[in-house]
């Protein structure tokens, strides 16, 4: 009998927070309960949420990781800038902006087209790189959450190196996510 081992997965950019970002993030930290800002830990660009995918696809998941970066050597993004979505109404996710991001959305846009042939949803908008930075759980804490990322509407949060991308596991948890690394595949 074969069991299919499933688990949670998406394919990512890690960033590793700058002195900026960091206190972007202790800011949001102070908002309180209805408020979840991401750990330093966690910071990521999502290039592609894939759900709950079964383990035997991960060899499949990895050659479309690396058709996708083919031809793509490592670049520098620059973290510039915060917002919210959505942008009428109370904020549900708060974002930190991405200049010089082309080469992430290359990326990204392949791994849709080639993850698609194997089964996974498209994306219904096209993709827009930024780094979710927190989200909001309850509308009483959203004018507090739009008001901190006011605060650092013109913030350079500076720059990141991109040389790898990586398959992740997250395990939902009663305080939030953990993620371990699957694949990493590098940028040449």
């Amino acid at each position: 009998m074969v069991i299919n081992v499933r688990f949670r997965a998406f394919i990512a950019v890690e960033v590793a927070p700058t002195e900026r970002l960091l206190s972007l993030l202790n800011d949001l930290g102070k908002i309180g309960p209805g408020l979840k800002p991401v750990e330093k830990e966690n910071v990521h660009v999502t290039l592609k949420f894939l759900g709950d995918i079964e383990e035997r696809l991960v060899t499949d998941v990895e050659r479309c990781m690396r058709d996708s970066v083919a031809g793509v050597a490592p670049f520098t993004i620059f973290l510039k800038g915060t917002g919210y979505f959505p942008p009428k109404g109370p904020a549900k996710t708060l974002w930190v902006g991405i200049e010089g991001a082309e080469p992430m959305v290359h990326i990204a846009n392949r791994l849709e087209k080639d993850l698609k042939d194997l089964g996974f949803e498209p994306e219904e908008r096209p993709f827009k790189p930024h780094l979710t930075v927190g989200r909001v759980k309850d509308n009483k804490a959203a004018f507090a959450s739009e008001m901190a990322v006011h605060r650092y509407k013109d913030e350079v949060f500076g720059p990141q190196v991109v040389s790898s991308i990586k398959l992740k596991r997250s395990i939902l948890g009663r305080f939030g996510p953990t993620y371990s690394d699957i694949i990493e595949v590098q940028l040449h």
